[in-house]
């Protein structure tokens, strides 16, 4: 019996890459300018299939169909994008049709509508909204809108800029976000060198913008304080010109530029270059005059004080004159009569009589320089003095007109002198006259 002889069988190498295929579904995100929002989701389908071989040949004879465990692409939610909406929210679940298919699903997404809030407000009015601004947008975008125009319009009307959140750049973002710009009053002072006029604009730039209230003028911002010194005579005439001394105290003013209220003054201070004090004045020396004070004193003014009037009167001085009356004929005073006046005055005084009363007791006129207009007091420091000057009358007695001793010479006057005792006798014959020395007796025997 004849033996074969056999023969190995060796296995045949397939290449795994024909048994093996998919199917794919590639999701897309994107955003609406087409660039990428996401990662893509890329769905796979795995099929596979068996080979026939021909073992001795070392061939493939055929394959299989191709199967799957599982042919369907899941649905897939769209992801989460802040401040975007996807056209659409979730991919629905399909079922490959095919092997090797290739498909492909885009979702774009679509920026969110967005606002932003500016708001102005008022710290010094508590926060009080003046104005809000809304802008709307899409999420990303930059807000077309710049504050500076806003801010500028409220600085013309006297507020200013405290504090501001606003970015530089304002991008839509979610949660509508609202930025705060804060603005105060501004607070104006004036003074006496830059005050204001009330009812014009602050800024003449700027006619139509705040203007300033009452109470800011220069008259209000400065008062003047004045002691005046007047001079006068008795009856109200000027003696001599006023003296006049002020002080001038000025202060601030500040208030609201917004309202133009809440106006606050500072206290009162003394001008620059000026002190409180007022010098005392010395009176003026009027010749003839008494000034009722010879100083006002020094004194301090107040921005409280009223004004002072000092009036300083001036009264005549007291003059005197003399009158002497002389008897001539011994060079003996009979008398000196004070004549009394008031600088500036006429004295009516006359010696008339008082030589109607010496001529009574045998005297006779024999000069006299006191003015028949009178005594005028005008010279001060310099005595008014005058001479009335009497000499004896001598009366003459004769025989045939003889005198009787002890009875009046003048029969009109029987308290005038009288006839004295002779000291001789008289001839009855004669017709001369007594001699001088009886004569100079008689009239000094009248005088007694």
């Amino acid at each position: 019996m004849a033996l074969r002889r056999s023969r190995s069988i060796s296995r045949v190498v397939v290449d795994p890459d024909t048994l093996r295929q998919t199917s794919q579904r590639t999701i897309h995100y994107v955003y609406a300018d087409q660039t990428k929002a996401a990662d893509d989701q890329v769905q796979t389908v795995a099929y596979t299939r068996a080979a026939t071989v021909d073992t001795v040949d070392q061939t493939v004879l055929s394959y299989g169909n191709w199967t799957t465990a599982d042919a369907t692409y899941a649905a897939v939610m769209s992801p989460t994008l802040i401040g975007y909406t996807p056209d659409i929210a979730t991919v629905t679940a399909a079922t490959a049709t095919k092997v090797g298919e290739a498909l492909a699903t885009t979702v774009t997404y679509a920026a969110d509508p967005e606002s932003i809030t500016v708001q102005f407000v008022d710290e010094t009015a508590g926060n009080t909204v003046l104005k809000s601004v809304p802008l709307n947008g899409y999420y990303g975008d930059v807000a077309d809108y710049n504050a500076t125009a806003d801010i500028a319009k409220y600085t013309q009307l006297g507020y200013v800029l405290t504090a501001s959140d606003l970015p530089d750049q304002l991008v839509y973002t979610e949660g509508q976000p609202v930025y705060t710009i804060k603005l105060a009053h501004q607070r104006v002072t004036v003074s006496v060198d830059h005050p204001g006029t009330p009812g014009s604009a602050i800024d003449p730039t700027n006619p139509d913008g705040p203007k300033y209230p009452a109470g800011t003028a220069q008259t209000d911002l400065q008062k003047t304080v004045t002691r005046t010194i007047e001079y006068q005579y008795a009856d109200g005439t000027e003696a001599a010109t006023p003296v006049q001394q002020s002080v001038t105290f000025d202060r601030t003013a500040t208030f609201d530029m917004v309202t133009g209220d809440r106006l606050t003054y500072s206290d009162w201070a003394v001008a620059t270059g000026q002190s409180a004090v007022v010098a005392a004045v010395t009176s003026p020396t009027i010749t003839g005059y008494q000034a009722s004070s010879d100083e006002v004193a020094a004194t301090t003014l107040t921005s409280q004080s009223q004004p002072q009037t000092i009036v300083i009167t001036y009264a005549p001085q007291a003059m005197t004159a003399t009158v002497t009356f002389i008897d001539a004929t011994s060079g003996q005073t009979l008398t000196a009569t004070p004549v009394t006046g008031d600088y500036g005055t006429t004295s009516a005084y006359s010696p008339a009589a008082q030589i109607t009363a010496y001529e009574q007791q045998g005297y006779q006129l024999a000069d006299n320089d006191v003015p028949t207009t009178g005594i005028q007091f005008d010279q001060v420091g310099t005595p008014r003095n005058y001479t009335v000057k009497l000499t004896h009358r001598l009366t003459t007695v004769t025989p045939s007109e003889p005198g009787n001793p002890g009875q009046p010479i003048d029969g009109d006057n029987p308290d005038g002198p009288k006839y004295p005792r002779m000291e001789a006798r008289l001839h009855p014959r004669s017709r001369k006259p007594l001699p001088f020395i009886a004569m100079r007796r008689l009239t000094k025997s009248a005088n007694k």
